[in-house]
This record gives structure tokens, C-alpha cells and sequence, in this order.
């Protein structure tokens, strides 16, 4: 989840180095061919595009997908079956936002309007 945080932040080599992190562990402990990895394999493909690595993010996705397939049954197998796609390119439009608010187009305005229902039913 922190790798994938990063990467919506704009933080892509954060997000790339916290991933492969995650991943080696997750080998080590349930072995290289655990449904699991599919999700922060993806992950881990999306942010390789979004850096450029076309290559390596199409070898990582054709590794989410023989998990997936070989693994389908399994509940992560199932969620990491969508198509990868890159964090949103706009971290500046987000640093620049004033504190506790979303810039315009960042989704913040579900949220927003979550909290005004809130406040309006307390």
C-alpha cells in the first residue's frame, strides 16, 4: 500500500524501491508463484511504465497475469486482474493545493462531499 501511495504522489523511484521491497520479502516467505504478488506486481509494472521501463513493465504484467490465471480462484489473483495504469503525472498540482484540500481534478470531491453530508446530518 505504501508503494502504491507513492506512486499516486508522483514519488516513483520511492514507490519502485518500497515495491521490489515488499515483493522480495513476499518471495521469500510464500514463494514466487503466491497469487499475492499479482497486486504489487502490478503495482510495481505501472510505476516501471511511468518511468519509462516499457520492457520490464511488460514482463512484471505478463508475470501478474500467469499468477492470475494459474491462481484464479484466489481473492488477490481476482483484484490484480485489471490492466495496470500509471499514477496520475500531476504531484506539483497537489503540493500546490492549499493544506487539507485536493486540487481540482484529484477526486477530492467525493470526498469533500462525504464530509459535508457529515457534518450536515451531526
Amino acid at each position: 500500500m505504501r508503494g502504491t501511495a507513492l506512486a499516486e504522489l508522483g514519488d516513483y523511484a520511492g514507490a519502485e524501491a518500497v515495491l521490489r521491497g515488499a515483493i522480495q520479502v513476499h518471495e521469500a516467505v510464500h514463494g514466487p508463484d503466491d497469487p499475492r504478488l499479482a497486486l504489487p506486481l502490478r503495482a510495481l509494472a505501472a510505476t516501471r511504465a511511468a518511468r519509462g521501463g516499457l520492457a520490464e513493465a511488460e514482463r512484471l504484467s505478463l508475470r501478474v497475469l500467469a499468477l492470475v490465471q494459474g491462481g484464479a480462484g484466489h481473492p488477490a489473483a481476482r483484484g490484480a486482474a485489471a490492466v495496470p495504469r500509471p499514477a496520475p503525472a500531476a504531484p506539483a498540482a497537489a503540493a500546490a493545493a492549499p493544506h487539507g484540500t485536493s486540487p481540482p481534478g484529484a477526486g477530492g470531491g467525493a470526498r469533500r462531499q462525504e464530509q459535508e453530508g457529515r457534518s450536515e446530518q451531526s
